[in-house]
């Protein structure tokens, strides 16, 4: 019944600490959407329902899932997946991997797109921008030697002085080199990359 679901709804508002205004907004919602759903659960002649599509753009800003929205089933807050920050990007858009003596760090929430083999490196300072200070990298599949899918696509890439990278790969007159690009830095030019990975995700910290 429309009842339960506004129940549920106003339960995680108040388990969250934010107003059904704001949850409406963040989910790209008419500002009053919840509140409309209160009124609809209040008709008495409980013909209204509630659109699917708005319970789906609750859901993820309610830190729920739209089965215990609707339905109640299932646990109310799953858990969240993690994945490990395995290092960092610095200044000069360096880092090193942890066997190198870094990480990991800690671990962050997965995108929505993560895979069992997805880990993240942290940006630290101005090495893609000071607009991406502290934003985490997420990658997954990767790739040695590179593949032809991966050129003119952010990458997170390993050399093989250690350094790890996140540049835009494009290919080199040189066989097996490649020049490494970056909107804020000179290109590093006729570089050998040991491996590489396709940047799946950024998020901030």
């Amino acid at each position: 019944m429309l009842g339960d679901v506004v129940k549920r709804v106003d339960q995680r508002l108040k388990a969250l600490g934010i107003t059904a205004r704001a949850a409406s907004v963040s989910a790209g919602l008419n500002e009053d959407a919840i509140r409309n759903l209160r009124r609809a659960a209040e008709d008495e002649s409980g013909r209204k329902g509630v659109s699917t599509a708005t319970i789906l753009a609750l859901a993820p800003v309610l830190e729920t899932t739209a089965g215990w929205l609707l339905e109640g089933v299932g646990p109310e807050s799953p858990p969240r997946r993690l994945v490990p920050v395995v290092g960092y990007v610095g200044a000069g858009a360096e880092a090193h991997l942890y066997e190198h003596g870094q990480g990991p760090f800690s671990e962050v929430e997965a995108p929505d797109n993560a895979t069992d083999d997805t880990v993240a490196v942290e940006i630290r300072g101005d090495s893609l921008g000071s607009f991406f200070n502290e934003w985490i990298v997420f990658y997954d599949d990767v790739r040695s030697p590179v593949t032809p899918d991966l050129i003119g696509r952010l990458c997170v890439v390993g050399l093989p002085n250690g350094q790890i990278l996140v540049k835009k790969l494009q290919r080199s007159r040189s066989e097996g080199l490649f020049h490494l690009l970056s909107q804020t830095e000179d290109p590093i030019l006729d570089a050998e990359v040991i491996w590489a990975a396709r940047v799946t995700n950024m998020t901030p910290r």
